[in-house]
């Protein structure tokens, strides 16, 4: 039995869960979770009336809304829950669920042996295939075959955590969450030449950005200006641009995966690597101690390959270290903008297949792009600098 720690990431700000004594839909509620990054353990999941649910302890001070009874009606009123405090939630709710760095390359490395297949290609495909849902399209944004086998397929077992069904954050050494689906995403489409892509004749852009960050920002501009996080939305009527941003970023794009996007970018991790657990194992066994931080050493040419692929400069000397360098460089941020515009014209296709109402304006969707892959620029930035990247070290 995996216990791995969960965080769940600003994604669920918009699911108005209820925090419930048992693992019933009529049992009491606590009251719905107001802050969602709160750390927990999770300790059980259980099956009630075809609803999957799981048990989780409190490992920091978290606020909940609970409906009141007054003389005006009902009114919401804010408690807290104490650390060490035990709720149940329905599984769904769980975010960015991630299990340690020892249990999650043994699942890899389980997975990877019902594969049938000794070429390590095929096997970050299979993997890749594995750790998301048949109706999604990456195989033709990738440039793969149709695969026998993706998540839908794999049993969930009632008293076992397993990877892809349970979780798919990896807690690497350096001690930060990288999610695997992501890395696998951006491993598969790395291994392949970058081409244009469409889907139902929608151009999706190129497929090294589409099936990565420009698929989760594009998604994240199209979102955010059709207000689709309801709940959120309404809590929040007279949020500024910033803040909006802020949570469309941030919940489509959360840390783990803008580093699983990122990090399948280095070179060296593919030498004299056998399967995906040991090229998992060489990115990541080094950390490396920057000046502010632990990091994953890989994470260095990972970076260096991302930017200069996407038309960046990046150095720091004494004209440089104290301005900001990828922002300034407009042709470029011009570039993942058009990448980010791109993609959200298909996601808005997407949105209004499941109802959406909409009214295109694509002014309004190349300056939401264009403050996403700003604000992406200055995410990236942050990470140079503190691992003293330079671009001209690539060929």
């Amino acid at each position: 039995n995996i216990n791995p720690t969960i965080i769940q990431s600003t994604s669920s700000r918009n699911a108005r869960y209820n925090c419930r004594i048992e693992p019933d839909i009529s049992s009491k509620s606590f009251g719905v979770l107001v802050e969602p990054s709160v750390k927990t353990h999770i300790l059980e999941k259980r099956e009630n009336n075809e609803v999957e649910w799981t048990q989780l302890k409190i490992l920091e001070k978290a606020y909940v809304r609970q409906e009141v009874e007054t003389e005006n009606g009902k009114e919401a009123e804010s408690a807290s829950l104490s650390v060490g405090e035990k709720i149940w939630i329905h599984k769904s709710h769980s975010a960015s669920v991630s299990a340690d760095w020892l249990t999650s390359l043994n699942e890899v490395k389980s997975l990877e042996a019902s594969l049938g297949t000794k070429n390590l290609s095929k096997k970050i495909t299979r993997l890749r295939q594995l750790s998301h849902g048949k109706d999604l399209p990456f195989d033709l944004v990738i440039g793969t075959k149709a695969g026998n086998k993706y998540l839908n397929d794999l049993e969930s077992e009632p008293n076992k955590w397993s990877l892809f069904n349970d979780f798919a954050g990896l807690h690497v050494p350096a001690g930060e969450i990288v999610d695997l689906h992501h890395l696998l995403v951006c491993l598969d489409a790395r291994q392949r030449n970058v081409r244009k892509v469409s889907y139902h004749g929608v151009p999706v852009g190129k497929s090294w950005s589409a099936a990565t960050w420009a698929g989760d920002l594009g998604a994240a501009a199209t979102d955010m200006r059709l207000r689709v996080d309801e709940n959120w939305e309404s809590e929040r009527s007279h949020s500024s641009l910033g803040e909006r941003v802020s949570h469309y970023l941030s919940s489509r794009m959360p840390s783990p995966d803008l580093w699983g996007d990122i990090d399948g970018w280095s070179v060296p991790h593919r030498k004299k690597a056998r399967s995906v657990g040991e090229v998992i194992f060489n990115m990541y066994k080094q950390p490396y101690l920057s000046k502010a931080k632990v990091r994953s050493e890989n994470r260095r040419q990972a970076l260096e390959e991302f930017l200069r692929h996407n038309g960046f400069e990046f150095y720091v000397d004494d004209k440089t270290k104290a301005r900001s360098i990828l922002r300034r460089q407009r042709k470029a941020v011009k570039r993942l903008a058009i990448e980010i515009f791109v993609f959200s014209r298909i996601w808005l296709l997407y949105r209004k297949r499941y109802g959406a109402i909409f009214h295109y304006d694509s002014r309004e969707e190349k300056r939401i792009s264009i403050i996403l892959a700003s604000i992406f620029t200055d995410l990236l930035e942050v990470e140079s600098r503190a691992l003293n990247c330079d671009t001209r070290l690539i060929s």
